[in-house]
């Protein structure tokens, strides 16, 4: 039984962290544009999905998806 509640404390403490971790690498690149790791520092750049116009066509000036 103490097994089980050591592990079961262990994995929530762990993803806890995992969140936290994600959360404030998230902030930091919206509010800076960087965050950093140790010494290293890590420049962030968004990456946006473009959904199809309503449609389903595309005109000659879209971008291909």
């Amino acid at each position: 039984m103490s097994i089980t509640l050591f592990l079961c404390v262990l994995g929530a403490g762990w993803f806890c962290g995992w969140i936290s971790a994600h959360r404030t690498v998230a902030q930091e690149c919206e509010e800076r544009g960087w965050f950093f790791v140790g010494r290293k520092t890590y420049r962030c750049v968004e990456i946006t999905v473009r959904t199809p116009k309503a449609d389903n066509t595309l005109k000659s000036d879209d971008p291909p998806v």
